[in-house]
């Protein structure tokens, strides 16, 4: 091959390269996540001054995560609505992760659950003959 088409084949690569880092999912800030999300939540400051982290932010579902809901008889899906008869339930429920602190009085990790959102889960179901 000639030294200018090695030097396109070069450039071919970084630009592919490129335009594979640059197609990562659409991003939100997290303002702007809570406010439009089905199920309501709010922000939580977690405090220790004997932790470290000394502040951990969680994500909750508020006391009244169902605000978004339109009233009975919509046509629109809700979390928390019955969709069909003898049908799967969904409700807002918090979603944890773990997260590692270390506390300053102590010598060794610990291992705390955080509330990281709320998200609208189906809930289990049985069967007639699992009951």
């Amino acid at each position: 091959m000639s030294m200018s088409c090695n030097k396109y084949i070069v450039v071919a690569i970084v630009a592919l390269t490129s335009a594979v880092v640059l197609a990562r999912p659409g991003g939100m800030e997290l303002p702007m996540a809570i406010n439009q999300t089905i199920c309501k939540t709010k922000v939580v400051y977690n405090r220790n001054s004997m932790r470290i982290p000394r502040v951990i932010k969680e994500i909750k579902c508020q006391d009244k995560p169902y605000a978004m809901c339109p009233k009975n008889n919509s046509e629109v899906p809700c979390c928390g609505a019955l969709l069909e008869p003898n049908g799967p339930q969904f409700s807002c429920t918090e979603v944890f992760d773990y997260v590692t602190v270390n506390y300053t009085n102590k010598a060794a990790l610990a291992t705390m659950s955080v509330a990281v959102g709320c998200s609208c889960i189906q809930q289990a179901a049985t069967s007639a003959g699992d009951a």
